[in-house]
């Protein structure tokens, strides 16, 4: 994009998209920011704001407002603030040791440095616990929460009386609408019962041949989860497959419409792909849960069943030990790193154990991934 005039405006764009991706695992806000990336490269000229950016197809009003802001001030506050959260989440002594040399180096000013410690501390307290009350809310993420705070929304009160203001999408607005029953953690027992519905309604499918599994929480035994993850087998499609991107779209395409129909999912929440979201509940007095469906081809079925099962810091170890060894561990598949540093092909794994002995770890089992 060298001839780009939006070059720098883009950069920060696909930062933000590989975030939502890579560390909230938000797939739709990735395509999303890559979107209006594009959209600003093929506008041929430098915008002047947000306003104009927002004009071009694929920049709505809050991809406009981080634009917006990142033009007046030069560089984009809260994504700085986002990534230092970030640094400090994966090396939490290196801001207290930079912190430190200041210090020795300017004694006078030791008091000054304490209080702004102090301030910094309390603000990144306080923002944690804005954060947590926001979690339920689908899509939400800390650059978002932080553009709330900036409109004085710190509570799920602030959110209800302010929904024009804090401008939710139709997805974020449900989840808001069923927040506290979204709070509730699910026993077993009853995603056992989901899990029967959903394998008997697409069992009577013609046009589809899956399988199923529940992942996350529920594998890992715990007794009572957050939320319902649902691994979908499609048996008919290999990644090889020259359509298995159309495949794989149409399946949870029939998937969605089949389990809404029918009443299993109550609102959708988004399809991407291969990935649906949903409200969900047994009964009209039961409460609401948040169910994540993914459609995978079979010969990916290891890779992703792995990565949906352990959690997020089990999942970091085994990727960094994976590197250590020469491997590229993604959210679907294993491959070795060449002596370019370029990853090879997938290798065929059949088993979880198999992935495990490739990258010479002892196997752990899933409800030791926590």
């Amino acid at each position: 994009m060298s001839d780009n005039p939006n070059k720098d405006i883009c950069d920060m764009l696909i930062k933000l998209g590989e975030h939502e991706r890579d560390v909230n695992g938000i797939i739709y806000k990735y395509h999303a920011y890559r979107k209006a990336a594009k959209a600003l490269e093929a506008y041929g000229k430098r915008v002047e704001s947000g306003a104009e950016a927002q004009k071009l197809s694929g920049i709505g009003p809050k991809i406009a407002a981080k634009i917006n802001d990142f033009l007046q001030n030069g560089c984009d506050e809260d994504i700085q603030g986002s990534s230092k959260e970030i640094e400090q989440e994966t090396s939490p002594t290196s801001e207290r040791k930079s912190k430190k040399i200041k210090k020795d180096d300017k004694k006078d000013t030791s008091s000054n440095h304490h209080n702004n410690k102090s301030n910094i501390e309390a603000s990144s307290t306080d923002d944690d616990l804005i954060e947590e009350s926001f979690d339920k809310i689908y899509g939400m993420t800390k650059i978002d929460v932080m553009y709330l705070k900036i409109k004085g929304i710190k509570t799920i009160g602030d959110l209800r009386n302010n929904i024009t203001i804090a401008e939710l999408n139709e997805a974020q607005q449900i989840c808001l609408e069923h927040y506290d029953d979204l709070r509730l953690k699910i026993s077993r027992k009853e995603i056992k019962k989901f899990e029967k519905l959903i394998s008997q309604s697409l069992k009577k499918l013609s046009n589809v041949n899956v399988e199923i599994e529940i992942c996350g929480q529920f594998r890992r035994r715990i007794e009572e989860c957050d939320k319902i993850d649902v691994l979908i087998i499609d048996m008919k499609t290999k990644s090889t497959d020259s359509d298995a991107e159309r495949k794989l779209k149409k399946s949870m395409k029939i998937i969605g419409k089949t389990l809404l129909a029918e009443h299993i999912i109550k609102k959708s929440l988004a399809l991407d792909g291969s990935y649906f979201a949903g409200i969900v509940n047994l009964e009209q007095s039961s409460p609401y849960r948040l169910m994540n469906l993914h459609v995978v081809p079979k010969d990916q079925y290891v890779g992703v069943l792995f990565h949906l099962t352990g959690s997020e810091q089990f999942w970091e170890r085994i990727r960094l030990h994976c590197i250590n060894q020469g491997f590229i561990l993604s959210s679907r598949t294993l491959c070795r790193i060449g002596q370019t540093l370029v990853p090879g092909l997938p290798i065929k794994i059949k088993s979880e154990e198999e992935l495990f002995d490739y990258i010479e770890y002892p196997y752990v089992e899933p409800k030791d991934r926590q």
